[in-house]
């Protein structure tokens, strides 16, 4: 499954609890080893001059595996059940990524046409 999702080129600065809580989860994915793979296709992203990054979901389900409590849904599940609710914060997340580690020349273009792709095996 894709979900289309438009990334925004600045973060709204008044994200409620959830939404920074869904954002700020998925930079310590990225940091992870299990994001390791989803960096290096941002990296790919920008080396190509490229506009989509394409996140496999197998690597979110191994790392949320880790942080979830008895009894309840791990992100990954919750993110599949309700898109809507966590995935534009994690195309939030992956922008910031991006204007992180993008040269500048990069970042000149229009930021806000890129499309984040995100997968699920």
């Amino acid at each position: 499954t894709l979900f289309r999702l438009k990334a925004m080129s600045h973060p709204p600065r008044d994200l409620a609890d959830d939404q920074l809580e869904h954002k700020n989860w998925f930079h310590s994915f990225l940091e992870s080893a299990a994001g390791r793979r989803t960096m290096d296709r941002i990296d790919a992203m920008i080396g190509a001059n490229g506009a989509r990054c394409v996140v496999n979901f197998s690597d979110v389900r191994e790392y949320s595996q880790d942080s979830v409590k008895e009894g309840e849904l791990n992100f990954a599940d919750r993110a599949q059940r309700r898109p809507n609710e966590y995935l534009p914060y994690w195309a939030l997340a992956i922008t910031e990524a991006v204007e992180r580690r993008a040269a500048a020349d990069y970042l000149k273009k229009d930021v806000k046409r890129r499309t984040c792709q995100i997968g699920a095996e």
